[in-house]
This record gives C-alpha cells, structure tokens and sequence, in this order.
C-alpha cells in the first residue's frame, strides 16, 4: 500500500514540474512540416530557421516562406506568403507575421487580406487573436461584403458572429445607397448595418428619385433596402420631408412609416400635417396622418394697402421734349441749350454741333484750344440732331406687400395628395354625384 502511494506521489510530482514547463494555459507551437531546418543564433538567442515551414497551434495552421522560431519563447516570425487557417472558411494572408504562441495574438503587416466566406477585409496592419477569433486594426481599413464596400479608419472583425465594428469616417457604399456616419457595426451574414450616432444615407437612384434619410440611432438591411430609425429621425424627398420618434421606410416600395409625434412638411404646397401615426406614399405623393392629427396651410394675400413711401421720378420723353423747347426759347442770343436737349427742336438752317453744342450761324467766335484739333480734321457734312439718351430713370419697385396667414385643420385622420387636373376633375365629379338622390328606388309596399 505504501508502494502504490510513493508512486502516485512521484507522479504528482512529475507532471506538476513538466506543467510549470509548459506555457499557462497554452500550448506550444509545433512544426509540423518544413522543406529545411537549421540552428542559429541571434543576439545571443538560440532560433530555428525553418524554410517553407508549416506550423499548428490548436485549430491554427500558419505557414510562411521562412521563420525563425523561438522555442524557448514559443513564438515564431514569418516572412513571405505567410497564411493563418482557422477552419475551411477564415484564411489570413499577408507579407510579414510576428506570432506569440503564449497570448496567440498574431501581428500581419503589409497587404494583409482577410478572407471570411463572402467578405475580404483588407488593411495594411491587422492584430489577430488566434483564440478569441477577432481582428483589430486602426490605420484604416476595407471590408468588401459581395456588392456592400465599407471604409473607416478603425475597425473590429469578430468571425465568430461576422461582425464588424467600424469607428471615424465610416463609409457604406450599396448598389442603390451611400451612408455617411462615424460608428457601425455591420454583418457579413445578413448584410445589416446598425448605427449607433449621426447618420445619413443619400439614394444613388435617379435624380428625381433620390431621397435622404438622417438618424442617430437605427439599422439599414442592404438586401431588402428596409430601414428602422429610433432617435432623431428624418426622411427628406425633395420638398417633402418627414419625422417622427420611430421611423420606417422601405426605399423599394417607397412607403415611410412615422410614429409619435410625427411632423409631414411640404414646403412647396406651403402646409405641415402633425400627429401620432402617418404613413407617407411616395408614389403617389400622398400622406395619411392619423391620431391627433391636424394640419397647417400657410395662406398668401397681396396687400396694396401700404406702398413704399419712396416714390421714384420718372421724367416722359414728351415732358423732356416741352422743357427743351421752354429752354431753347429762353436761351439769350449766343447761347444754346445743351445737345442733349435739343430733340423736337427746330434749329436755324447752317448750325454747327461742335464739342456738344449748337452754334448758331454767322458766329465769330474763335473757339477754345480744345476744338483746335477740330480744324486739322476733314470738314464733316453737316451733322444731324442727336437723339435724346436711353432714359436711365429708376423704375419704380413693386412695394406691394404679401399677407401671411395660416390654417388650422383638425381630425381624426388627414390626408394630403398631390393631384392632377385630371384627377381633381374626376374627384369633383364623384363628389357631385355623391350628393344626388337615387329616387328611382321605391320603398318597400307594407303588407
């Protein structure tokens, strides 16, 4: 009996001593093929150079085109089409790898790339834990999600879930949608994203299809092209916008969905709808607004009650013309009116227009050194009467002022749609024929 106890003590002993050996809670690295091997010293560090070596470490396979391996430290570096497997779906790739067996936290630098199924995260330094499965970088990023492209300056991979935490400068580009925000996280299964601060997502249809939705808080399905807003939500679509504490809109079917305290704007009917619930038809350019529902037209009057008291002058070409005649009469003998004012006046026979003024005949006068100039030039023929300048006067403003008003509807349930004339007429008619009695119908006899 005693024999049986030193025996299970000396075990005891044995496999605590080789456990204290081993790394806590790790397992050592193993080469399990390699086309070369050789011992060297580096530093004063005994290493292993391995040349197209393949090594394991639980369920990760981690190959490169050489390694130096540190058995001492169970850690290895390598150099050339290195490659992490996890599985038959995640693959790693990469230039350079610094592995540390101990906290399994695997460095690749330069042109890392990885591949998850569909979706291929690709930076230039990634941090990956062998054992929790989750990749980390923050020099920026790639994530290509079959037609889904997302940028961002740091980012989280977590391949257990297909999740992905992006952070700064988040980019989401669709085949119908771009989404602008700062903080996401997104599925590579269900091609999901989640917001979690501002956020807006701009349609890349046609022009006049396009339509805007802004939210701190929701999540947007790339597939189905659903989205669910819960804090500060708005949809804009052109002139028309929309909002409410919880926002749906199917951007497919064009349908938006508000709940409490929801606000329907078209700024160019001039008319706001309010309420709890409401449902806005962008087809048909139609909004039903229900539960304490009640809207607000703003109204437009010309009032030419008050006019500016700023009256401009305008002078006629006819008034201009009888005060030129006035003046030209009053001028002594000598003296002329300027060219200017000599429309529709009759001017004696051999005048001469010079410098902008009319001579009389037989004048003397020698004329100032200025018009010297004049007689060193050919002799013109006569000129004729000059015409009056275009009148420069200040057109007088429309001061008539605009009257604003607002209209106040109340009821259980509102709708608004913007009509046709075609319609409006067709609506019309039901309405008159809704009011006509049916007389050809009798009574039942009584028996």
């Amino acid at each position: 009996m005693i024999k049986y106890v030193l025996t299970f003590c000396l075990l005891a002993v044995v496999t605590t001593v080789f456990s204290q050996q081993q790394p806590a809670n790790n397992k050592l690295i193993h080469l399990i093929r390699s086309s070369s091997v050789q011992g060297v010293k580096i530093n004063g560090v005994d290493l292993l150079k391995v040349y197209n070596g393949v090594f394991q470490q639980d369920y990760s396979i981690l190959s490169s085109d050489s390694a130096y391996l540190n058995q001492k430290a169970n850690t290895f570096d390598g150099y050339g089409h290195v490659i992490i497997n996890q599985g038959d779906t995640l693959h790693i790739y990469s230039d350079n790898l610094n592995y540390n067996g101990n906290s399994k936290i695997a460095i690749l630098t330069s042109n890392v790339r990885l591949v998850d199924k569909d979706a291929t995260l690709t930076t230039n330094y990634l941090t990956y834990n062998t054992a929790t499965r989750i990749g980390t970088y923050i020099n920026g990023g790639k994530l290509v999600n079959k037609d889904n492209v997302l940028t961002s300056k740091n980012g989280y991979y977590f391949a257990n879930s297909r999740d992905s935490y992006f952070r700064y400068d988040v980019r989401l580009t669709t085949p119908d949608a771009f989404v602008v925000t700062d903080t996401m996280r997104y599925n590579s299964g269900s091609r999901i994203a989640y917001f979690y601060g501002p956020t807006n997502i701009y349609g890349k249809k046609k022009p006049k299809d396009n339509d805007t939705l802004y939210t701190e808080n929701g999540n947007y399905n790339t597939v189905t092209e659903q989205a669910f807003f819960g804090k500060k939500n708005l949809y804009k679509s052109g002139p028309k916008s929309l909002k409410g504490d919880s926002l749906f809109y199917d951007r497919k079917k064009g349908l938006g969905h508000a709940v409490n305290h929801i606000v329907f704007n078209d700024t160019e009917q001039k008319m706001k709808l309010m309420g709890d619930i409401g449902n806005y038809y962008k087809d048909e350019e139609r909004t039903v607004v229900t539960k304490n529902a009640y809207c607000i037209i703003v109204t437009e009057e010309r009032d030419s009650s008050k006019n500016d008291s700023l009256k401009s002058k305008t002078v006629t070409t006819a008034d201009s013309a009888k005060k030129t005649v006035k003046d030209t009469a009053k001028a002594p003998p000598g003296k002329v009116a300027p060219a200017s004012n000599v429309k529709n006046t009759k001017v004696p026979m051999g005048s001469k227009l010079v410098n902008d003024k009319l001579l009389p005949p037989n004048n003397t006068a020698k004329l100032k050194s200025d018009t010297s100039s004049v007689k060193n030039q050919k002799k013109k023929k006569p000129m004729t009467i000059p015409k009056l300048p275009v009148d420069t006067s200040i057109h007088k403003k429309d001061t008539v002022r605009i009257k604003h008003d607002s209209i106040y509807i109340a009821s259980d349930t509102l709708e608004t749609k913007l009509m046709v004339y075609k319609d409006y007429k067709i609506m019309q008619e039901k309405i008159r024929l809704s009011r006509i009695k049916d007389t050809t119908s009798r009574p039942p006899s009584i028996v």
